[in-house]
């Protein structure tokens, strides 16, 4: 997750200690729901609003969501698994 989301270099991992690179992992979780929340509310759900008789709720999309605790350390490894794959 370092050298893939993050973006870091070898360096840069070698001189963070432990709850530096755990903010950085939380900041781009934080970034990234707020990407998917921008896309639910201002595409997706206009969409299905329109084509469907019952268009589901935001609560809907989000009800999955792996990211509902508040660090990365609550997480199990599929959800970091799911976290490291998705872009």
């Amino acid at each position: 997750m370092c050298y893939g989301r993050l973006g870091l270099k070898t360096h840069e991992i070698e001189d963070s200690c432990i709850c530096e690179i755990t903010a950085m992992l939380n900041g781009w979780r934080d970034r990234f729901y707020d990407y998917q929340d921008l896309m639910i509310l201002y595409s997706a759900l206009p969409i299905y609003q329109v084509n469907c008789k019952h268009p589901p709720k935001y609560e809907d999309f989000i009800k999955n969501r792996p990211g509902s605790k508040d660090l990365l350390d609550d997480l199990s490894i599929e959800e970091l698994k799911w976290l490291a794959e998705e872009e």
